[in-house]
């Protein structure tokens, strides 16, 4: 069975927070998970979005899932997306992703 030292997926978190952070500029903010129990380290950058951005995101992806529908029910007819409509879809659902919190 592996055995380890306590404290190295720590230390080594630390050490690729302090690599990272220094080549990075200020303003930046990031948030370093250690998982003891997967042995891995994940680091993701966070980002505070205002909430006005969060709401034009929304507005965003709910006008284009509305455009699909309408495209749908061909009450809009734009010829030149209308073989886009799923991937429309798509984007307005990973917009919608990005909007959360």
């Amino acid at each position: 069975m592996f055995t380890r030292k306590p404290g190295v997926i720590q230390t080594l978190c630390l050490w690729l927070s302090e690599q990272v952070v220094s080549s990075l500029n200020t303003n930046t903010k990031l948030k370093f998970i250690c998982h003891d129990t997967v042995k891995a380290v994940s680091c993701s950058k966070t980002s505070n979005m205002s909430n006005r951005t969060r709401s034009i995101l929304k507005a965003i992806a709910v006008l284009l899932v509305l455009l699909a529908v309408l495209m749908e029910l061909q009450l809009v007819i734009i010829p030149a997306i209308s073989v886009y409509k799923f991937w429309i879809v798509v984007i307005a659902f990973a917009i919608m992703l990005i909007s959360t919190k």
